[in-house]
């Protein structure tokens, strides 16, 4: 009795165990065959055309294909000569327009490429795909970028990436004319090689390195979003790494991104082997809509390829400034305050000191040098203007020049403004005063006449050297670069100038990672501190 027992419970331990084998393989099966679908959904097919992507490389949308492999792979016509360089441009903006011919332009351009390293063939879908998505408009036309804009983008890589500015020296630079009305720019750099012997290229190193950009970019937005300060902060760079400043820097760019930018609307305005630009749209409760996106203001990052698979995020975050950093701290406990009135004899008393020189010069005021008021942000802190963004990152802004420019064509005479009579007659001259003390420099400006022994105006520049006089909480020379990045966690990004809220000016300076200089200035004393 109990034999047959047992046996009845072998039999159903074994009936079981096959079932849940089964049972298991149907499970694989099932989710094998869901993967594939699902990955069938998500990409284009190979030779299709698909609609524009207006959001580019965003958090829940790649500008990037999963997978590229082609249905049917191209067959090179060998015996085709070489193409002149603007019809080259033109076969592959006619891939980036339609993806679906991208292996009948990969055959029409390969006599261009035989000769060289060229990409493979997926490689060329994947980045034509890519630029598809990003540019997200038709192309319309090229036109060769003038000298000037061509110099400047290759000083820019010379900056970025010594090595892939040698090795694009000879290369030709166009801009990508878009097919739209409602953009804040008009056009898209290109960039292709040329031989030895002038022949236009596309070349295996270019284009894989665009790619890695692409993705590198893509992590970043996915991360980003995720919220994660951890994770964000492994891919955030510092010129003193430490694991606090990273931290905090990725703490500032994640609550910065909830609440001021537009999610999913990183539009790619430029991409090069050594860099790549996103312009964001700003949130504004005037505009709650996302298809407004175009009438918002708007930011712009990049990402830079340094080389041996490094990249540094360029994505600054305004940080105000409280407003006792434009106070200058003295022993005696007085201080001198930016933008303030201050007069020879309260100088003296307050240093205890009179000046070793007096400098007063008359300024007409028609040639007085003023710079340009900075643009405030959406959190109130500033960004530098277009031009100083320019200068500070290393970056040509396609978003700067117009369709006019681009193409180099000019206005007519009768599209000229009439000319506007001058009102600046009326106004008074300016006196700038240069007041010298040990390791401290002032900058006094009046608009009435003034005498060395005896003057008074307002305070528009400060130069600071000595460790005693201190602005802020902290800041004086002496102290390092890591209690800078403390306070300030993106300030290495802008060289260490720091924009206030109403166009004042913070330069750190350094020496062996040390400050030796402190520059605090109103806009209308920058002129004279640089």
């Amino acid at each position: 009795m109990d034999k047959r027992n047992d046996g009845r419970k072998t039999c159903v331990r074994s009936c079981s165990r096959q079932i849940r084998v089964a049972s298991l393989l149907l499970l694989i099966f099932l989710s094998s065959l869901f993967a594939g679908c699902y990955e069938t959904l998500l990409l284009p097919p190979v030779g299709s055309e698909t609609g524009p992507v207006i959001s580019g490389a965003s958090p829940t949308r790649s500008i990037l294909p999963k997978d590229v492999t082609p249905a049917l792979s191209p067959t090179p016509y060998v015996d085709l000569e070489t193409i002149p360089e603007r019809e080259f441009v033109s076969y592959i903006t006619g891939a980036i327009n339609n993806p679906g011919l991208a292996a009948s332009m990969y055959d029409r351009i390969w006599p261009n490429l035989r000769n060289t390293e060229a990409p493979t063939y997926v490689q060329f879908q994947e980045y034509i795909y890519a630029l598809h998505n990003a540019i997200g408009v038709p192309i319309g036309g090229i036109n060769p970028m003038t000298e000037p804009e061509a110099r400047s983008y290759l000083n820019e890589m010379r900056k970025n990436n010594p090595e892939i500015a040698l090795a694009n020296e000879e290369s030709a630079f166009y801009w990508l004319q878009l097919a739209t009305l409602t953009r804040r720019y008009d056009r898209f750099p290109f960039v292709v090689q040329r031989t030895a012997d002038g022949v236009a290229v596309l070349t295996h190193a270019w284009v894989a390195d665009s790619i890695k950009l692409l993705r590198r970019a893509e992590l970043y937005f996915l991360t980003l979003n995720s919220g994660y300060t951890d994770n964000l902060s492994k891919l955030l760079s510092s010129e003193v790494p430490t694991q606090e400043i990273l931290r905090y820097k990725a703490e500032l760019t994640i609550d910065y991104y909830r609440e001021n930018v537009v999610p999913d609307h990183h539009q790619l305005v430029s991409l090069r082997a050594d860099a790549l630009q996103f312009l964001q749209a700003l949130n504004d409760p005037r505009l709650p809509s996302v298809t407004q996106a175009e009438y918002r203001k708007t930011r712009s990052m990049q990402i830079v390829n340094t080389g041996e698979g490094n990249y540094k995020i360029d994505d600054r975050v305004p940080q105000s400034i409280p407003d006792s950093f434009y106070r200058l701290f003295l022993p005696s406990g007085r201080a001198i305050t930016l933008n303030a009135m201050i007069g020879s004899y309260s100088l003296s008393v307050m240093l205890d000191a009179e000046p070793q020189d007096v400098l007063i010069s008359r300024l007409p005021v028609t040639t007085s040098p003023v710079d340009t008021m900075p643009t405030v942000t959406a959190t109130g802190a500033t960004e530098p203007s277009a031009s100083e963004l320019t200068a500070e990152s290393g970056t040509t802004d396609p978003t700067s020049t117009s369709s006019e420019e681009t193409s180099g064509t000019t206005k007519s005479d009768g599209d000229q403004p009439d000319p506007v009579e001058s009102t600046t007659d009326a106004l008074e001259d300016l006196w700038l005063i240069q007041v010298d003390y040990p390791g401290l420099r002032l900058y006094l400006s009046s608009d009435t006449p003034q005498e060395e022994n005896s003057f008074a105006g307002t305070v528009i520049a400060m130069l600071i050297t000595n460790p005693d006089y201190q602005l802020g909480t902290f800041l004086c020379p002496g102290i390092g670069k890591e209690e800078v990045l403390n306070k300030w966690p993106f300030a290495d990004l802008s060289s260490y100038s720091l924009q206030g809220e109403q166009g004042q000016r913070i330069t750190i300076l350094f020496t062996d990672g040390i400050v030796d200089g402190v520059h605090v200035t109103m806009p209308e004393g920058r002129a004279f501190i640089d």
